[in-house]
């Protein structure tokens, strides 16, 4: 299971997901990424605690979760932030602080064939 409420996310553990990052400038434009910026997605228990999971895509807008990112994590609350690094070196939180529910799986099989 994958879903989004407001800017929280709700994961079954081992499921893959994909997110589009909206872009937008103050006055409302689309921002298109371009080929060289790169989106950060950072995950960690609380603030100040380590990071359970780092993932970086370069020249795209589309945050990936692959089973293996989060089957041995602890089923949980995390706090989870995306930054948008343009090619210039400029950072902008554009998601930030935001909670991330890995919740628990019932068939623990990955070999299945879709």
């Amino acid at each position: 299971m994958f879903k989004i409420k407001g800017n929280d996310i709700y994961l079954t553990r081992a499921d893959s997901a994909e997110l589009s990052v909206n872009l937008r400038y103050a006055d409302g434009r689309q921002y298109a990424i371009g080929e060289n910026d790169t989106i950060i997605f950072q995950m960690r228990k609380e603030r100040s605690s380590v990071v359970e999971l780092s993932k970086t895509f370069v020249g795209t807008s589309i945050v990936t979760l692959e089973p293996n990112d989060t089957k041995d994590l602890d089923f949980g609350k995390y706090k989870y932030e995306i930054e948008l690094v343009l090619e210039s070196g400029k950072v902008y939180t554009v998601i930030p602080y935001a909670d991330l529910f890995l919740e628990n799986e019932i068939v623990i099989t990955h070999n299945c064939v879709l």
